[in-house]
């Protein structure tokens, strides 16, 4: 009886490889992404038995907008395209935290908000002049 099927009922090995068949990278970094892989990749070693096989389920399941950063890129080997999708994901965070910092606004004010609303009502004029809470005493004139 193999190691694998003495361990691990039949039932479990196939809820995991099908978790495997549908694993995809979605809001995981590529870091995290891969580790998942590779635990999940043990349950299904039929669909990763050469590393090409490996290269394209991997790929297959990275978000679309890295899939679209490295259509053009060939890779060597599963390590080397795991290598530059870490790049090429913090390519991406470092300019997306660049753009998200709003330019300085040449009208020189200090709030990025836009006025809206109808402006403030001024202030009833009193016919007094507010008093001071403490008043300097002077000496009496000489």
């Amino acid at each position: 009886m193999p190691f694998r099927s003495f361990h691990f009922p039949k039932g479990i090995m196939d809820i995991k490889k099908k978790e495997f068949l549908n694993l995809t990278q979605e809001n995981r970094d590529v870091m995290a992404y891969v580790n998942v892989f590779n635990i999940l990749s043990l349950y299904a070693p039929k669909e990763v038995v050469t590393d090409a096989k490996k290269r394209e389920r991997f790929y297959d399941g990275l978000s679309e907008e890295l899939q679209d950063k490295l259509s053009t890129t060939k890779f060597d080997d599963f390590n080397d395209l795991v290598n530059i999708a870490i790049q090429a994901e913090h390519k991406m965070k470092k300019h997306e935290a660049k753009n998200k910092h709003p330019a300085p606004t040449s009208a020189g004010g200090t709030s990025s908000r836009p006025c809206v609303g109808p402006p403030p009502t001024p202030r009833a004029m009193s016919a007094q002049f507010p008093r001071p809470m403490w008043v300097v005493r002077r000496p009496p004139p000489p």
